[in-house]
Protein backbone atom coordinates (compact mmCIF):
# COMPACT_ATOMS: atom_id res chain seq x y z
CA UNK A 1 0.00 0.00 0.00
CA UNK A 2 1.46 3.25 -0.71
CA UNK A 3 2.28 6.14 1.64
CA UNK A 4 -0.52 9.02 1.39
CA UNK A 5 0.32 12.63 3.76
CA UNK A 6 -2.17 13.68 6.14
CA UNK A 7 -2.52 17.37 7.18
CA UNK A 8 -4.82 18.30 9.77
CA UNK A 9 -4.83 21.40 12.41
CA UNK A 10 -6.45 21.91 15.74
CA UNK A 11 -6.84 25.14 17.11
CA UNK A 12 -6.99 25.84 20.93
CA UNK A 13 -9.89 27.57 22.55
CA UNK A 14 -9.40 31.04 22.46
CA UNK A 15 -9.52 31.12 18.25
CA UNK A 16 -12.58 33.11 17.57
CA UNK A 17 -14.33 29.99 15.35
CA UNK A 18 -14.12 28.14 18.42
CA UNK A 19 -15.05 31.12 21.07
CA UNK A 20 -18.15 32.12 19.05
CA UNK A 21 -18.64 28.19 19.09
CA UNK A 22 -18.33 28.04 22.61
CA UNK A 23 -20.43 31.37 23.27
CA UNK A 24 -22.92 30.19 21.48
CA UNK A 25 -23.01 26.59 23.15
CA UNK A 26 -23.23 28.48 26.13
CA UNK A 27 -26.58 30.15 25.54
CA UNK A 28 -27.91 27.29 24.49
CA UNK A 29 -27.28 25.16 27.14
CA UNK A 30 -28.69 28.16 29.60
CA UNK A 31 -31.80 28.14 27.88
CA UNK A 32 -32.17 23.70 27.52
CA UNK A 33 -30.98 23.49 31.17
CA UNK A 34 -33.94 25.59 31.76
CA UNK A 35 -36.71 25.65 29.49
CA UNK A 36 -36.31 21.58 27.44
CA UNK A 37 -38.55 22.99 25.18
CA UNK A 38 -36.88 26.45 24.32
CA UNK A 39 -34.78 26.71 21.32
CA UNK A 40 -31.99 29.11 20.24
CA UNK A 41 -30.99 30.19 16.35
CA UNK A 42 -27.98 32.18 16.84
CA UNK A 43 -24.55 33.37 15.03
CA UNK A 44 -22.16 34.75 16.70
CA UNK A 45 -18.77 36.83 15.35
CA UNK A 46 -15.37 38.16 17.39
CA UNK A 47 -12.77 40.40 16.20
CA UNK A 48 -10.44 42.12 19.08
CA UNK A 49 -12.36 43.07 21.99
CA UNK A 50 -15.72 43.44 19.92
CA UNK A 51 -18.19 40.09 20.12
CA UNK A 52 -21.33 40.17 18.03
CA UNK A 53 -24.50 37.94 18.83
CA UNK A 54 -27.31 37.81 17.03
CA UNK A 55 -30.34 35.52 16.24
CA UNK A 56 -33.42 34.07 17.95
CA UNK A 57 -33.91 32.60 21.80
CA UNK A 58 -36.98 31.39 22.20
CA UNK A 59 -38.01 30.08 25.84
CA UNK A 60 -40.06 31.03 28.83
CA UNK A 61 -40.11 34.67 30.09
CA UNK A 62 -38.49 34.04 33.75
CA UNK A 63 -35.96 32.02 31.76
CA UNK A 64 -35.58 34.74 29.19
CA UNK A 65 -34.85 37.36 32.33
CA UNK A 66 -32.32 35.17 33.72
CA UNK A 67 -30.49 35.21 31.53
CA UNK A 68 -27.17 37.26 31.32
CA UNK A 69 -25.49 36.96 28.23
CA UNK A 70 -22.67 39.16 28.64
CA UNK A 71 -21.52 37.16 31.79
CA UNK A 72 -21.64 33.98 29.30
CA UNK A 73 -19.41 35.70 26.57
CA UNK A 74 -16.94 36.81 29.29
CA UNK A 75 -17.04 33.39 31.51
CA UNK A 76 -16.32 32.03 27.60
CA UNK A 77 -13.38 34.35 26.82
CA UNK A 78 -11.75 33.80 30.23
CA UNK A 79 -11.81 29.85 29.97
CA UNK A 80 -10.40 29.70 26.63
CA UNK A 81 -7.43 31.53 28.40
CA UNK A 82 -7.94 34.97 27.85
CA UNK A 83 -7.02 37.34 31.53
CA UNK A 84 -4.32 37.17 33.47
CA UNK A 85 -2.47 33.69 33.14
CA UNK A 86 -0.57 31.78 35.96
CA UNK A 87 2.75 33.53 35.36
CA UNK A 88 0.60 36.66 36.03
CA UNK A 89 0.60 38.07 31.79
CA UNK A 90 -2.19 39.22 30.52
CA UNK A 91 -3.34 38.01 27.55
CA UNK A 92 -5.97 40.36 25.78
CA UNK A 93 -8.87 41.14 25.35
CA UNK A 94 -9.62 41.20 28.56
CA UNK A 95 -12.76 39.24 29.30
CA UNK A 96 -13.96 42.68 31.51
CA UNK A 97 -12.90 44.97 28.08
CA UNK A 98 -15.13 43.07 26.03
CA UNK A 99 -17.61 45.32 23.79
CA UNK A 100 -20.41 43.17 23.31
CA UNK A 101 -23.17 43.58 20.96
CA UNK A 102 -26.47 41.91 20.25
CA UNK A 103 -29.57 41.81 18.12
CA UNK A 104 -31.55 39.18 19.50
CA UNK A 105 -34.97 38.42 19.18
CA UNK A 106 -36.35 37.17 22.60
CA UNK A 107 -39.66 35.91 23.18
CA UNK A 108 -42.00 32.64 23.09
CA UNK A 109 -42.56 30.99 19.95
CA UNK A 110 -45.18 32.63 17.45
CA UNK A 111 -47.42 30.37 16.42
CA UNK A 112 -46.12 27.62 13.91
CA UNK A 113 -42.54 28.86 14.79
CA UNK A 114 -41.71 25.39 16.84
CA UNK A 115 -42.60 23.39 13.72
CA UNK A 116 -40.00 25.12 11.56
CA UNK A 117 -37.32 25.36 13.87
CA UNK A 118 -35.63 22.38 13.62
CA UNK A 119 -34.97 23.17 10.02
CA UNK A 120 -31.77 25.61 11.19
CA UNK A 121 -30.57 23.09 13.47
CA UNK A 122 -28.45 21.42 10.51
CA UNK A 123 -24.56 21.74 11.26
CA UNK A 124 -22.44 18.75 11.86
CA UNK A 125 -18.43 18.32 10.95
CA UNK A 126 -17.54 14.38 11.41
CA UNK A 127 -13.69 13.88 10.63
CA UNK A 128 -12.67 10.22 10.49
CA UNK A 129 -13.35 6.74 8.42
CA UNK A 130 -13.33 3.24 9.51
CA UNK A 131 -10.05 1.68 10.50
CA UNK A 132 -8.45 -0.95 13.31
CA UNK A 133 -6.06 2.05 14.48
CA UNK A 134 -7.05 1.81 17.98
CA UNK A 135 -3.83 3.99 19.16
CA UNK A 136 -5.76 6.84 17.25
CA UNK A 137 -9.18 6.36 18.87
CA UNK A 138 -10.23 5.67 15.19
CA UNK A 139 -9.40 9.27 13.93
CA UNK A 140 -6.89 9.75 10.88
CA UNK A 141 -3.97 9.88 12.68
CA UNK A 142 -2.93 13.62 11.49
CA UNK A 143 -6.03 14.78 13.43
CA UNK A 144 -5.66 12.57 16.63
CA UNK A 145 -2.24 13.53 16.82
CA UNK A 146 -2.74 17.63 16.17
CA UNK A 147 -5.95 17.06 18.76
CA UNK A 148 -3.42 15.33 21.37
CA UNK A 149 -0.38 17.95 21.10
CA UNK A 150 -3.12 20.84 21.34
CA UNK A 151 -5.05 19.21 23.93
CA UNK A 152 -1.56 19.23 26.22
CA UNK A 153 -0.69 22.67 25.28
CA UNK A 154 -4.03 23.83 26.72
CA UNK A 155 -3.53 22.12 29.61
CA UNK A 156 0.05 23.47 30.06
CA UNK A 157 -1.22 27.21 29.24
CA UNK A 158 -3.62 26.95 32.20
CA UNK A 159 -1.69 25.46 35.14
CA UNK A 160 1.99 26.51 34.26
CA UNK A 161 1.03 29.94 32.15
CA UNK A 162 1.46 30.72 28.40
CA UNK A 163 5.45 31.31 27.76
CA UNK A 164 4.81 32.55 24.00
CA UNK A 165 1.37 30.14 23.53
CA UNK A 166 -1.59 32.27 23.34
CA UNK A 167 -5.25 31.39 23.84
CA UNK A 168 -5.78 31.14 20.40
CA UNK A 169 -2.91 28.84 19.15
CA UNK A 170 -3.13 26.68 16.25
CA UNK A 171 -1.45 23.27 15.86
CA UNK A 172 -1.00 21.86 12.49
CA UNK A 173 0.39 17.77 12.42
CA UNK A 174 1.71 16.15 9.12
CA UNK A 175 2.03 12.69 9.34
CA UNK A 176 2.56 10.01 6.80
CA UNK A 177 0.25 6.90 6.80
CA UNK A 178 -0.08 3.31 5.01
CA UNK A 179 -3.85 3.30 6.35
CA UNK A 180 -2.59 1.13 8.81
CA UNK A 181 0.17 2.68 10.17
CA UNK A 182 1.60 5.92 10.52
CA UNK A 183 4.95 8.49 11.75
CA UNK A 184 5.44 11.78 11.80
CA UNK A 185 6.05 13.33 7.82
CA UNK A 186 9.57 13.59 7.34
CA UNK A 187 11.61 16.57 7.03
CA UNK A 188 8.79 18.64 9.85
CA UNK A 189 10.35 20.03 12.70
Amino acid sequence: MSLRIEVAEFVLPGHPDKLCDAMVDGIVQFIRERDPLGQCGLEAACVFDKVFLTGRVAAHEHVLAELDIDRIVRDTYASAGYGVDATGYKWGPLPENLNITTALCFGPFAEGERELRHLSDDQAICIGYANQMVETDHLPPAHWLARKIGKELFRLRRERGAGHVGPDAKVIARVESDGRHWERGKNWA
